[in-house]
């Protein structure tokens, strides 16, 4: 028998035989520490052996409590399952569920035997001890216990409502919890709504592959912030699945976070200039699209062609805040008409398109005067074609003169002999001609 609370209790004798074996008997039994002041140590036992009703043996038994650390691994009694002891200095089975079970003191080998998971075994070695080893393939379905819902509490969620851009904050604030103002927790996510995720149980990287990060900055008015930083690919509704889980394995229950992509009106992105357009002198063409808006004040605008003239990006060079131009040069192009769609996108995949219809006569003509006429002391020269052309007194030092729209007619303001030249669109310069007063 044992003292508890100051009352004899007399272990039950059937008990002790059933772990008699060998000549030897032992007992065991969990003993709380009570505190409750009676003795030197708490609880205190009397421990008696009987034999034919004789006291054959009277001590004190001497109780020490156990010396643990909370959350502190240990292995849970009477099995081999890893667990952690809570403020109690008891080993919880936190870790893992179905661990065989050890057999308790009196079992040999080759007793029939029942594992943790209901399945039948019979006794056996199992890591240096005895255990029970598994022996039916097809197990009883035992039923799920009930997980506990975590104490940790959301106290916060985001991002909600509209947001301007696709780069937003996905977050949960959390308070409470075993270790305290929602720290030491884990938060992962999902975009992928699935049935399983409302289940209280369901919780791995498989359904919530994203992890929020725990933000030390955000440690406030007792509760604790995990975030991530998320880019979306488009515009519109939005929908994340949340769950966070405890240093003590429990989870809490799904959080849905819903919020929607508006992009202002001010970073649409709009294409304001394109060319070339029409008849295109040179096999050589020079594609050229000029971009406003866009997320990023345009930044991450990017622009690609695609056609019979071929396919490919726009290198882009920012002109001013906000606009940016996009060019690329297509070499050896033969000559014909051709349609090029050109579409342009940001990080948002905001898109702009546009196209550009082109009819390649490659120009190896170069420009001539057709007419002279003197008004003043101007002269008014008319040339084959659009052209730049400029003037020299001395053959040496150039400049270029003035035109009309359409770069056909020219005046020349030098008074005295000079010189006159052109080159058109193509590269294609005339030869130098003199003109006398």
């Amino acid at each position: 028998m044992y003292w508890l609370n100051g009352q004899s209790v007399r272990v039950d004798d059937n008990s002790l035989k059933d772990i008699f074996r060998n000549g030897k008997a032992g007992i065991s039994w969990n003993a709380r520490w009570l505190d409750d002041g009676i003795g030197e140590g708490d609880p205190e036992y009397i421990f008696r052996v009987f034999v034919n009703e004789k006291v054959k043996e009277s001590n004190e038994l001497q109780v020490e409590k156990i010396q643990c650390t909370a959350n502190a691994a240990c292995t849970v009694p009477n099995t081999q399952c890893q667990g952690k002891y809570n403020s109690d200095c008891n080993c919880e089975d936190i870790l893992n569920d179905n661990c065989p079970i050890v057999i308790p003191p009196g079992a040999k080998a080759g007793d029939i035997c029942k594992t943790n998971d209901n399945c039948n075994g019979i006794v056996g070695n199992i890591d240096g001890k005895l255990g029970c080893v598994k022996t039916q393939s097809n197990c009883p379905v035992v039923a799920a216990q009930p997980t506990q819902p975590s104490t940790l509490r959301v106290v916060g969620k985001g991002p909600s409502g509209p947001q301007a851009d696709t780069r937003v904050n996905l977050s949960i604030t959390l308070s409470g919890g075993p270790s305290n103002y929602g720290q030491e927790a884990e938060c992962r996510f999902t975009s992928v709504r699935n049935n399983i995720l409302l289940e209280k149980d369901k919780y791995d990287a498989a359904l919530f592959p994203g992890v929020l990060d725990f933000d030390p900055t955000n440690f406030v008015l007792g509760a604790t912030v995990y975030r991530k930083e998320i880019n979306l690919d488009r515009t519109g509704e939005h929908t994340y699945y949340v769950k966070c889980k405890d240093t003590l394995g429990r989870l809490t229950d799904l959080q849905t976070i819903n919020f929607r992509v508006e992009i202002p009106a001010s970073q649409h992105i709009s294409i304001v200039r394109k060319s070339p357009n029409g008849i295109y002198g040179s096999k050589n063409v020079l594609l050229e699209i000029e971009t406003a808006g866009g997320l990023d004040n345009g930044d991450s605008i990017n622009c690609n062609y695609q056609g019979l003239i071929g396919g490919g990006n726009l290198a882009k060079q920012q002109i001013v805040v906000g606009r940016y131009n996009h060019t690329v040069t297509v070499q050896n192009v033969p000559n014909g008409d051709y349609n090029i769609a050109v579409s342009c996108n940001d990080r948002a995949n905001q898109i702009a398109s546009t196209n550009l219809n082109i009819n390649v006569r490659e120009d190896l003509v170069a420009p001539v005067e057709q007419q002279i006429v003197s008004r003043g002391s101007s002269k008014f020269i008319t040339v084959s074609e659009t052209a730049e052309c400029e003037a020299s007194i001395d053959n040496v030092n150039w400049q270029i003169v003035g035109s009309d729209q359409n770069k056909r007619k020219h005046i020349v303001t030098l008074s005295g002999t000079y010189y006159f030249r052109c080159r058109d669109l193509w590269n294609n310069q005339m030869q130098t001609i003199k003109i006398n007063p």
